[in-house]
């Protein structure tokens, strides 16, 4: 897989997602519509967040030390990562949040495009069975933005 071929299904992806989010009228964009209370803000925030993290992993390589302990709250790190950055971002406001989806996925782009050659065929360092780079980029893009399309026209087909 090329650089370029990831692209191209990264893009499919979010264009899968932003159809299904522009099914969202605009003035519910920022109600708590899906479960858990989320928003159409929400879920960007969480889209948003982990491309961050994707990038930062990326970028260092894989992971450093042993694989952080499961939260004592239950739940995976995940899932503690999801809830934090829920409740640090649940008061901001939308065209504030839409407007760092957009640069976050334009920064996403560039940095899948300049990954060097090869890079994307080698694995993640770190402990235990870790993806490949193309994997874990998959896992935080395309295939988490289809995810949440999902959710969404699932949240939207309900009575």
């Amino acid at each position: 897989m090329t650089n370029q071929d990831l692209l191209a299904e990264i893009a499919r992806g979010r264009a899968e997602f932003e159809d299904a989010a522009a099914a969202v009228a605009p003035e519910r964009r920022a109600e708590p519509i899906f479960d858990d209370g989320w928003s159409l803000k929400d879920i960007l925030v969480h889209l948003l967040t982990w491309e961050k993290i994707a990038m930062g992993i990326v970028r260092a390589g894989g992971f450093s030390g042993p694989p952080p302990a499961e939260p004592e709250s239950g739940g995976s790190v995940a899932d503690a990562i999801n809830a934090k950055v829920y409740a640090d971002n649940r008061d901001r406001d939308l065209d504030d949040v839409v407007a760092e989806a957009e640069r976050t996925y334009a920064e996403f782009r560039e940095f899948v495009a300049a990954l060097p050659p090869g890079r994307l065929d080698e694995r993640l360092s770190g402990e235990g069975d870790l993806p490949l780079v193309r994997e874990f980029v998959a896992g935080n893009a395309h295939e988490h933005y289809r995810e949440h399309a999902a959710w969404v026209r699932a949240t939207l087909a309900k009575p």
